[in-house]
Formats: structure tokens, C-alpha cells, sequence
């Protein structure tokens, strides 16, 4: 979680801290916040159901990435 979820945290408050955010971020995930192993039609609006540390703490930081997007007006 440090580096996925604190990692994220901390780089979106260096960038809060500029004088201009950007327009967009782009935060790289994994299958795994799907609880899967290799891939099926997935998109967006498909639950997570990660099942082990790493998966959870990639859907965390898809969360903080996406309030953050909301909160700045960033997408």
C-alpha cells in the first residue's frame, strides 16, 4: 500500500502544490482489481472484488485517484 496508495497520495499533493494542475492524469491499474488473474470484457463500471493485497491496494488508489479527479476538477 505504501507505494500504491501513499505513493499516489503524495504525488496528487505535489501537483495540488504547483501553480497549474494538469488537464489529466493517467493512473495505470491491474486485472487484479477485478479478482482475476487473466481478462474478460471489462470496463469502467465493472465491480472490484480484488482478492489479494496487491489488488486491493491498486482499486485504494484507483479511489483516491478518481476523488481527487472530482474534488480538482482534473481528470
Amino acid at each position: 500500500f505504501a507505494t500504491n496508495v501513499a505513493g499516489l497520495k503524495n504525488l496528487l499533493t505535489a501537483l495540488e502544490n504547483t501553480s497549474k494542475l494538469p488537464e489529466a492524469i493517467v493512473v495505470l491499474s491491474t486485472i487484479k482489481v477485478y479478482g482475476r488473474d487473466a481478462g474478460m470484457l471489462l470496463d469502467e463500471e465493472t465491480p472490484t472484488t480484488a482478492t489479494d493485497a496487491y489488488g486491493q491496494s491498486k482499486a485504494q488508489a484507483e479511489d483516491v485517484a478518481r476523488a481527487w479527479g472530482t474534488r480538482t476538477g482534473c481528470r
